[in-house]
């Protein structure tokens, strides 16, 4: 569980190493607000652009041919227009993909767990969720981590150091 939360926070918190950030600038219609952002987690355009990065990234999936983008489609409003989602594994869900549209407005970011109220907390489900199985990595943190450390624009992104993950 340790291995897997410490895996999940580094997917999620980034940290532009030496950067002072200015404040994002958010690019909404007239008379909406922005949404809340904790404190602990500021938004920056740096943590956009990583975020992108990490939603189309197919190697956060055990079978290598998944992003968090394969079943959220822009195109489809953020879902896969299936009527039930289908995992890494092939496996058939009994709910549809989530659709992602304002999810930062959301209290509730998942179908089967309305109480995950934290982006931190709910990558978990999809990561290293087991029934059902999503994107499959459950058993493979260490892999995965590695695999991630070892790129160079991860790497300038997040404080990775495979060593930490294993206590050394």
């Amino acid at each position: 569980m340790i291995c897997r939360t410490i895996l999940a926070v580094t997917l999620f918190v980034t940290i532009a190493l030496g950067q002072q950030t200015p404040q994002y600038q958010w690019d909404l219609p007239p008379g909406v607000p922005p949404p809340r952002v904790p404190a602990t987690s500021p938004m920056t355009a740096e943590r956009v652009e990583l975020g992108r990065r990490l939603f189309y990234d197919t190697r956060l999936s055990g079978n290598g041919k998944q992003a968090c983008a394969t079943c959220h489609l822009q195109n489809l409003a953020f879902t896969d227009g299936r009527a039930q989602a289908i995992g890494s594994t092939g496996e058939i869900h009994p709910r549809s993909s989530m659709s992602l549209i304002n999810v930062a407005y959301r209290d509730a970011l998942t179908w089967a767990n309305p109480s995950l109220r934290t982006f931190e907390d709910q990558l978990l489900v999809p990561l290293f969720g087991t029934k059902p199985v999503e994107l499959g990595l459950q058993g493979h943190e260490f892999q995965v981590y590695a695999v991630l450390a070892k790129d160079p624009v991860y790497k300038k992104r997040f404080m990775i150091r495979v060593g930490a993950i294993r206590g050394k």
